[in-house]
């Protein structure tokens, strides 16, 4: 894996249209001097997701969790443990889940995207649909354990706003 993805053409494209921004005076209370370092800490998937903020400014994220069914030693009945948090459903099957929440996670720390997991937005069943979240969960399935999904809204942060507009 490369440490520095500026090889990679989505990210060449971002720095292209940065300075292409940059030049442009209806830009000059937009371009921040930390896109460019934005940017570089960007993987592809990383900056493939952004894309798919270009139309819209919240998606929304999955949290599998994993709810004791009947009280343990140590745990109590209910406790629940998360197994994979903050993913988003990209489309492209290529990209297993741990990479896309490991992708939402830095987005989230750039801050580019925040997460707001008081705003339910209350479709499992998407989620469910994708073979990847089915498949994960069956890994995880325990006879006394009942793997469960919570979601949350993503949403683009002003900064990511105006990231979105100069490199997008």
């Amino acid at each position: 894996m490369k440490l520095l993805n500026i090889e990679e053409e989505e990210l060449r494209n971002m720095f292209a249209k940065l300075i292409v921004s940059s030049m442009n005076s209806d830009f000059d209370n937009t371009v921040h001097p930390a896109f460019v370092e934005t940017i570089k800490q960007m993987s592809v998937l990383d900056a493939k997701i952004v894309k798919s903020f270009r139309n819209v400014g919240t998606h929304t994220a999955g949290n599998i969790i994993q709810v004791m069914n009947a009280a343990g030693e140590y745990i109590p009945k209910g406790a629940y443990f998360t197994l994979l948090e903050d993913f988003y459903i990209f489309p492209d099957p290529e990209h297993t889940l741990n990479a896309l929440s490991q992708a939402t996670s830095n987005l989230i720390r750039l801050g580019i995207i925040s997460i707001d997991p008081k705003q339910n937005m209350d479709c499992q069943d998407i989620f469910l649909k994708d073979s990847r979240v089915s498949d994960f969960m069956n890994k995880c399935s325990f006879s006394n354990t009942t793997n469960k999904i919570r979601t949350s809204r993503l949403d683009v942060t002003p900064f990511g706003s105006a990231f979105k507009g100069c490199v997008i």
